[in-house]
């Protein structure tokens, strides 16, 4: 799009409606002249396409153009090639274009070829000889593509259910001049001499009788009323939606200086444009037949200021904008929120003067003129008058104008020159207080009075060291007051009536620029904010609670409750209850309605003009630009009630681009994506408001100001779905939006089968590592056992060999004394006693050694325990019971040393302290862990010793709590619920058995090949 360009084109257009049907501006006081409209430009620059020769809307907005340049869609900030790669010399330029209801395109190229673009694809299908140039191209409510020929009696060629037809409608020898389908589904045929018409569903076309009696160019209104045209008259010819029969109007009647017209075409405010040679309009044609007026003018465009002479387009979209297109640009017109007066455009150099009189006319002074404007009329200029800077109204309803050379009074029709005070060499504002005396400041002395024809300078004595009279205004009880020094607003009331300080206010308004009476008092507008000065006290408004506030020169308040303002933020609109907020609550932001450019709005104030918007009768809004006078209505502003369109327009990912997507499938692998949408808002595209996401991605709403493309990077595998809304610049959503779905399959190694494949080689890698894990454990296990059995046997043959030796030897020699004694003596029988207590110690002695030397790692940790069970069977030991459970697994031989001696211990324990009548034991090889358990129905463990964890003096169960504990295991002792005590240990798997814990044996012999099974 143009760089915001506003041109304002004299000779254009009438007022247009901003939205179709129910969006037409309402009537302006007076019909907008061609000069009025807002005008935006596209050239070739912006992307727009040469010498565009047809327009058409699809449902959501799109604008397709055919043009030299080929085919193109817009979306009204950026054009898009359609069929950029086809073969021009084969196809030729797109010509025509329809667009079909379920959004298919049709295009007619200029080599005889027809173009269907329907799912985000471009096909040609070949049409039979034209003989001669398409210059219509209808398609009609039954699907059938209409392209007539400009040749005299040439037939029409038809394609219909996939066949070419050619149909001669007119049997008489007569030019096509123009074909239309009207809002009832008639099929409307224009010839050089007459008219015809085929019925809804009919087959015949019949001749039309006009009140011209010959043919000509067709057009139907905003009301769906058919009309036939030529260059020097025109005439409707059916009722509202095409109603047909119908009594038609009498014949208008105008004179073209253009014959040739090519097109004609009904905007929504009834005006008729023509595109021929030139280009122009019949004003109000359609009001004209309301009015009875037959004889009307065609007014011509001036070329000149058109951006490319000579269009090869006219056409009027669905929201009644008009659209002309020629070789150097596309230029769009529509009715602005801000109309310039074209006869106010010479600026005075220090700002136009403005002020509305008691009689609701606005007074306004240019750079060489007064004007006056009253309510609903155009501007009338008074009289001439150089660069006026001051201009007020009197209590007698007279108004007085300054310039630098006099003073001008007018009263009615009648104007007095007063001469200026001496010395002066410019003024600020006038006034008259309620005494009668009229006021006057200005320049070099500051405040004058009139008292009669001569001027008074108020006295030094009232005069302070900063004393600067600038500013007048007159509150809501009538009384006039002037801002004298920066910081002092005085009331004038025959003198010097009373004084407010404003320094307490000011610390966030330095250098008050204008003064404004309000419904809430006197308003101070300047640098960084707004003070208010109401009847009693004083308030302030910081700049960031709100922006208009700053240098707002222009103010105005309208009985619909809001305040508009113009000044360094340009022109808005704000509630007054929240300007009352503002003053009441220093942290509330007020929101604000900001017109611009868009809006039409020419250019901002003058920075030297303290007075930029006067509020005529008519509820006009007049603003003093830098570039002339323009007035805005609030009650008749162009809405938009309508959601704009939104479509995506493409998908691209890596070197495949697909044009308009619904549901697409990418390659596996893919991870980039980009994602093209449209919002489709000509009015004002630049102020939509535009949201998007990708569900399953995104966590909340994007918004891409005016990016039309969504971008994504890294994508995983999966479906996703991309929704955009989007709202139009009145805030209007459309919040069901375009969506599109998007898979991306994974590839192998993204798939859920390498996941798995990767998760076995994983659980394959840790088994292995932890079969690795148990055999480390497990050999050093088996280290320590046999450390600690080679060790027993050293002890063993040292005891053997030294100890039980020497001990037999010394046995021996007192076994040879005893033989010397006699057997009666007294001392033999003591010294046999002594050897027989020696024998048994020695038999001890060697039970203990065998005992070291005993292989204590038993396979077979069951029979082991059998045998330690059986040991304890005897006369004075209660019944003992052994359970074993689980298929016998081979142990380590340091776990079953210490199981066997924790057993023996929990046994002798249960003999020797519980006084129990039954002991059970339970041996369970389980997979997971290797268990035993030793119960008695005993009388309990004490409970200090319980809590204690072992009994003073006593080492028996601290002893089993450190053999648990060096195999791995976990020892505990409960009390039983019928009494007794159970003391149980558990040695995990994979420190008791031999082979380890793998769980699958299978497993365990494809981890470790070669290992032995379980």
């Amino acid at each position: 799009m143009a760089s915001g360009l506003i041109r304002l084109w004299p000779g254009l257009l009438a007022a247009l409606l901003c939205v179709a049907a129910v969006c037409e501006a309402a009537a302006q006081p007076y019909a907008l002249s061609m000069a009025q409209l807002k005008h935006e430009v596209w050239t070739r620059d912006d992307g727009a396409p040469s010498v565009p020769h047809a327009m058409a809307e699809t449902a959501s907005g799109l604008v397709w153009i055919a043009s030299r340049d080929g085919l193109f869609r817009f979306d009204g900030l950026s054009f898009e090639p359609m069929d950029a790669k086809i073969d021009r010399d084969k196809y030729g330029h797109p010509r025509k274009l329809q667009i079909g209801r379920d959004g298919t395109v049709w295009a007619w190229y200029s080599k005889g070829w027809l173009g269907v673009f329907r799912q985000g694809r471009l096909e040609f299908i070949e049409a039979p000889e034209p003989r001669g140039e398409v210059v219509t191209f209808t398609l009609t409510p039954d699907g059938a593509i209409w392209a007539g020929v400009a040749q005299i009696g040439q037939p029409f060629l038809r394609y219909q259910n996939a066949r070419w037809d050619r149909i001669s409608p007119n049997p008489e020898r007569q030019m096509l001049r123009d074909a239309l389908v009207s809002a009832d589904g008639a099929f409307w045929l224009g010839y050089n001499k007459s008219v015809l018409r085929r019925a809804p569903n009919g087959v015949k076309f019949e001749r039309v009788d006009t009140p011209l009696g010959d043919g000509g160019l067709l057009a139907a209104d905003a009301a769906g009323r058919v009309w036939v045209v030529r260059a020097d008259g025109g005439a409707r010819l059916t009722g509202p939606n095409g109603r047909w029969p119908a009594p038609p109007s009498p014949a208008f009647h105008w004179t073209s200086q253009d014959p040739g017209w090519l097109a004609a075409a009904f905007d929504r405010n009834g005006n008729l444009w023509i595109k021929g040679r030139d280009f122009g309009r019949i004003a109000e044609l359609v009001q004209a037949e309301d009015a009875g007026v037959a004889d009307l003018v065609y007014e011509a465009g001036e070329r000149s200021l058109m951006s490319s002479p000579r269009p090869s387009l006219l056409y009027v979209d669905r929201r009644g904008t008009l659209w002309y297109g020629g070789p150097r640009s596309l230029d769009h017109f529509s009715t602005p929120g801000v109309v310039v007066e074209p006869q106010l455009i010479q600026a005075a150099k220090y700002g136009d003067l403005l002020l509305t009189a008691s009689s609701g006319a606005v007074y306004i002074g240019q750079s060489d003129a007064i004007y006056r404007v009253d309510p609903g009329q155009r501007p009338a200029r008074l009289f001439d008058m150089t660069e006026p800077r001051m201009i007020c109204e009197d209590q007698d309803k007279s108004i007085w104008i300054a310039a630098v050379d006099r003073i001008v009074r007018v009263r009615g029709g009648e104007r007095t020159e007063f001469p200026v005070p001496p010395t002066e060499t410019g003024f600020y504002d006038c006034g008259r207080d309620s005494t009668g005396r009229f006021w006057v400041s200005a320049s070099t002395n500051g405040l004058y009075w009139l008292e009669g024809t001569s001027w008074k300078s108020v006295p030094a004595s009232d005069r302070s060291p900063t004393f600067d009279p600038t500013l007048m205004v007159r509150d809501a009880q009538g009384r006039l007051w002037a801002l004298t020094d920066p910081s002092t607003l005085t009331r004038l009331e025959g003198g010097f009536a009373e004084k407010r300080s404003l320094d307490g206010v000011l610390k966030t308004t330095s250098g008050i620029r204008a003064l404004h009476a309000t419904t809430l008092g006197l308003l101070m507008s300047g640098r960084d904010g707004a003070a208010l000065m109401p009847t009693d006290g004083a308030g302030r408004i910081a700049q960031s609670q709100a922006k208009p506030l700053r240098y707002a020169t222009g103010l105005a308040q309208t009985p619909e409750g809001d305040t508009w303002l113009f000044g360094a933020g340009g022109l808005s609109r704000i509630r007054t209850t929240d300007l009352e907020k503002a003053f009441a609550n220093p942290a509330f932001v007020i929101p604000e309605r900001i017109f611009s450019y868009e809006d039409g709005l020419p250019n901002g104030p003058n920075a030297q003009n303290s007075q930029t918007m006067a509020r005529g009768g008519d509820g006009r809004l007049w603003l003093a630009t830098i570039d002339g006078v323009a007035w805005i209505d609030p009650t008749r502003l162009p809405s938009n009630p309508v959601a704009p369109g939104v479509a995506i327009t493409s998908l691209t990912s890596g070197a495949t681009t697909i044009k308009d997507p619904a549901t697409v499938k990418l390659h596996a692998g893919s991870s980039d994506v980009t994602i093209g949408f449209a919002v489709i808002n000509l009015t004002m595209p630049r102020r939509a408001k535009v949201l998007y996401r990708l569900v399953g991605h995104d966590a909340d709403w994007v918004d891409p100001g005016l990016r039309r493309q969504a971008f994504y990077t890294n994508l995983a595998p999966g479906t996703y779905r991309f929704h955009v809304i989007a709202a139009n610049e009145d805030g209007v959503w459309n919040r069901a939006g375009a969506d599109l779905e998007v898979s991306i399959p994974p590839t192998f190694l993204q798939s859920i089968w390498f996941k798995l494949l990767i998760a076995a080689a994983l659980t394959l890698l840790a088994w292995a590592l932890y079969s690795l894990r148990v055999r480390q454990v497990a050999a050093a296990l088996e280290s320590r056992f046999q450390v600690r059995t080679a060790e027993r046997e050293r002890i063993a043959r040292e005891l053997h060999d030294t100890l039980l030796q020497g001990f037999q030897s010394l046995m021996l020699r007192f076994q040879a004394v005893a033989n010397r004694l006699s057997g009666d003596d007294p001392l033999r029988k003591e010294i046999d006693q002594a050897l027989d207590r020696a024998d048994v110690v020695l038999a001890e002695g060697r039970t203990r050694v065998r005992d070291l030397r005993t292989e204590t790692a038993r396979a077979d940790l069951a029979q082991a325990l059998g045998d330690v069970v059986g040991a304890f069977s005897d006369g004075a030991a209660p019944p003992i019971d052994l359970v074993i459970e689980g298929d016998a697994r081979a142990t380590g031989p340091l776990v079953s040393e210490e199981m066997l001696r924790i057993a023996e211990e929990a046994i002798r324990n249960a003999i020797a302290h519980a006084q129990a009548s039954r002991i059970s034991g339970r041996l369970t090889f389980g997979r997971g862990r290797l268990s035993l358990s030793v119960a008695d129905d005993g009388v309990g463990l004490p409970a200090a010793v319980r809590e204690a964890g072992e009994r003073e003096g006593h080492y028996g169960l601290k002893g089993m709590r450190e053999r648990a504990q060096r195999i791995g295991g976990r020892l505990a002792i409960t009390t039983r619920p019928n009494g007794g005590t159970e003391v149980e240990v558990q040695v995990p798997a994979r420190a008791a058995y031999l082979e380890g814990a793998l769980a699958w044996g299978w497993l365990r012999r494809l981890a470790l090949p070669g290992a032995a099974p379980p």
